[in-house]
Formats: C-alpha cells, structure tokens, sequence
C-alpha cells in the first residue's frame, strides 16, 4: 500500500512538472526577446522555415567613418583638385574591392548550382530549394552570367547552358521549377507573365546590354512574345499584359528597346496600348 502511494506520488509530481514547463515555456514565448532567439535558433538548424525579408534595414549607423568612404571622399577632392593621376589610383583600388566582392559572390553561388540542370535556388536554405523566374532568374541569375563573363570566363559557358535548359523546361514562357525533382510549379497567368516581365526586363535585358546580340537576345525576343502573345487584360485599344503598374511599367522599358533593336511594329504597338492605357 505505501509502495502503491509512491507511485501516486511521483506520478503527480512529473505530471507538475510537466505543466509547469509547459506554462514557464508559453510564458517565455510571449517575450518578444526570447521568442526571436528560439525562432532564430531553429531556424538555423533547419527546423523551421527561415525568414526572407523583403528589406533589410543596415545595422551601421549612417554617419559612420569607413576606410572605404574616407577613400572616396579623398577621390573626390583629387577630382576636384584636378589630380587625375591619384584620382585614377584610387578609383583602381575601389574597382578591385568591388571585382573581388563579385568574384566570391558567384563563386559562392557555383558552389549550390544544380549539378544536372545548373539551376540556381532561392536560397541556400532546403525550405527554398526552387528556381523562380523573377526573384532568381531576373534579380540574380543575370548578374552571375554577367559576373562569370568578366570574372570567370570558364564558369560562363555552363550558366549560358542554364539559360537553355531553362528553355527546355519551361517552354516559351518562363517558370518556377522545383530544383530537385525538376518540375514546373504551376502558377496563374498573372504570375506567370509577372515572374516572365522580371526575368526579362531585370535579368535578360542586363545581360544583353552588356553582352551585346546572341543566345540572350533571342531568349530575350521569346520571353517577350510569349508576354505579348498572353496578354489578356482587355481595353479599349486592345489587351495589355497585366493591370498593375510595375508589369506595364516594365514592358514599357523593353518593349522601346525592341522597337529600337529590331524594327517590329508589334511592340512599338503593345508599348503604346500600355502607354494610352
């Protein structure tokens, strides 16, 4: 019988124990301190999906006396004295810091490019492991091939061959793709013609304005027939690609540039339906 009361005894005190931690943790949580250092730390560990902020506010303050910006300004009065030579000098010192911070950047992101189809993720971490068409393919995708161009001329043959195999995947029209098993995400039309206007108005369009005519600029006239050819949103002229701003604001900017380039009427046309819409 003592034996038996033992046993209750000890059961109610893990039970208590057990409520007890569970209040102190839910208590502990709504600390706002604690609860960043816990939803930091299992985001690290991959447990929880890691946040991707759209902005990132710098930690440094904004007066702060840098080697960097002591160098510019000392540039800046060498140009205003007319001292082109310790100008020059230094203006090659700041180019080699900013050629040297590319540099490691793309060979960073070489380090996670998909072997098989040389695709690129959203980010490192395995919760974003998908190739987008506006926030890689336009907003970094570009600047790799543009960066490899000018300082890794071996690596850029193999993310020229990314452009094609993400032809081949997609199809005219750009798309997401889920980098390990390699199939399209299905998105709606405004998505798609979306994630189509970054790809080619802030990452093909980069690339072709630096690198001149080639397998960009035919990439580049495909994206944006595929644009025009799925434009829906009817008006009075004739149906636009999209009904926000940034969409048609985008179009606006390539469309003149393939007017100019190539001399085809349809986008001098769909530039000034958006224009008068």
């Amino acid at each position: 019988m003592t034996k038996g009361k033992s046993h209750s005894r000890l059961y109610i005190l893990v039970i208590f124990g057990i409520v007890c931690l569970i209040v102190l943790g839910l208590v502990a949580m709504t600390h706002s301190g604690f609860k960043y250092r816990v939803t930091a730390l299992l985001q690290q560990v991959g447990v929880v999906r890691p946040s991707l902020p759209l902005y990132v506010t710098p930690n440094a303050s904004p007066d702060r006396t840098t080697a960097r910006r002591l160098m510019v300004a000392t540039l800046h009065d060498a140009l205003g004295r007319g001292e082109y030579e310790q100008a020059a000098m230094l203006n090659a010192v700041l180019s080699q810091e900013a050629f040297q911070h590319a540099y490691r950047t793309l060979t960073a992101w070489e380090t996670v490019r998909d072997p098989n189809t040389g695709l690129v993720p959203l980010a490192i971490s395995h919760w974003y492991q998908k190739w987008e068409a506006d926030a890689v393919a336009g907003n970094l995708f570009a600047h790799l091939v543009i960066g490899s161009y000018y300082l890794d001329a071996a690596s850029y043959e193999l993310w020229e061959q990314t452009m094609f195999t993400e032809r081949e995947i997609c199809g005219a029209m750009p798309c997401s793709v889920e980098i390990e098993s390699g199939t399209v995400i299905q998105q709606d039309v405004d998505t798609l013609i979306q994630g189509a206007s970054e790809y080619s108005r802030d990452g093909l369009l980069s690339i072709v304005e630096r690198l001149g005519p080639g397998p960009w600029f035919d990439r580049l006239i495909e994206v944006a027939d595929a644009i025009l050819n799925t434009a829906y949103l009817e008006t009075g002229n004739g149906p636009i690609p999209a009904n926000g701003t940034e969409v048609n604001g985008s179009q606006l900017q390539l469309l003149s540039r393939l007017y100019w380039a190539t001399g085809e009427e349809r986008y001098l046309q769909m530039a000034e339906r958006i224009a008068e819409a």
